[in-house]
């Protein structure tokens, strides 16, 4: 049986610095072991640390805490950009792998 799946946009939202999208991944290892990386986020964490902050431009971080404001969230703290905790945790060594469902969407 073929579902239909989309992502439906209100159209108060206009205009809006944000371009939704609609991740979908199938055939993953759900039964793999936590803390288990696979080669491309094993790579990736390599990058970040060889490269440290300059992973992830400082352009890239402004703009994405701007499209966090947009809606007059404040991401500061403990709500900062999830990209952030990522690229610290990848430089100090201790990155939070989980599930592949969870990596697939960080």
């Amino acid at each position: 049986m073929t579902e239909a799946h989309g992502l439906i946009l209100d159209p108060e939202l206009a205009p809006s610095p944000v371009r939704p999208a609609l991740v979908w991944a199938e055939g993953l290892n759900l039964a793999g072991a936590a803390g288990s990386m696979g080669p491309h986020l094993e790579a990736s964490t390599t990058a970040a640390r060889e490269l440290g902050d300059a992973y992830i431009p400082l352009e890239v971080r402004r703009r994405v805490r701007d499209m966090l404001r947009h809606g007059h969230y404040k991401p500061t703290g403990r709500g900062k950009p999830a990209s952030e905790f990522l690229l610290q945790a990848a430089l100090s060594g201790s990155f939070p792998h989980v599930r592949c469902p969870v990596d697939v969407n960080n």
